[in-house]
């Protein structure tokens, strides 16, 4: 699937129906198995590369939604003990969807940067409260 979002996103474009329908497939299977999610990430990363053009991208409107859905995505913690990478998928995913965004969800975008800054600063404290605590331990 991420191959022909890759090389084929007009079967998807084409019609804007087609992309009404698929869309909606594409977030109900990144809740699937991780494996599944890993794919569709990448499809949907594919997608809005693909679809990028200087006018805007027609997945715009589903910019908001794609957005929390590979956020949550990322913080998954089924996927551990698997091959697949749910993390660096989402937001692999994630960076494409910004980056491909139409200036139309500027606002949208900006108003999701502080949760996914403040998600990265508790991350990151975290990380630092536990390789402090593994340094401590190896004193």
């Amino acid at each position: 699937m991420s191959k022909i979002c890759e090389h084929h996103s007009d079967v998807f474009t084409s019609d804007q129906h087609t992309l009404v329908n698929i869309i909606p497939v594409f977030m109900n299977s990144v809740r699937d198995k991780p494996r599944i999610s890993n794919q569709i990430c990448r499809a949907i990363g594919n997608l809005c590369v693909s679809t990028q053009v200087d006018q805007g991208n027609v997945m715009s409107p589903y910019f908001t939604n794609l957005f929390k859905l590979l956020i949550d995505n990322a913080y998954r913690t089924d996927y551990d003990g698997t091959s697949a990478d749910l993390a660096l998928a989402s937001f692999t995913a994630l960076n494409a969807l910004c980056e491909a965004a139409g200036e139309e969800v500027n606002d949208n975008l900006y108003s999701m940067l502080i949760p996914v800054l403040q998600l990265l600063e508790n991350t990151l404290n975290s990380d630092l409260q536990t390789y402090g605590d593994k340094k401590a331990r190896e004193y």
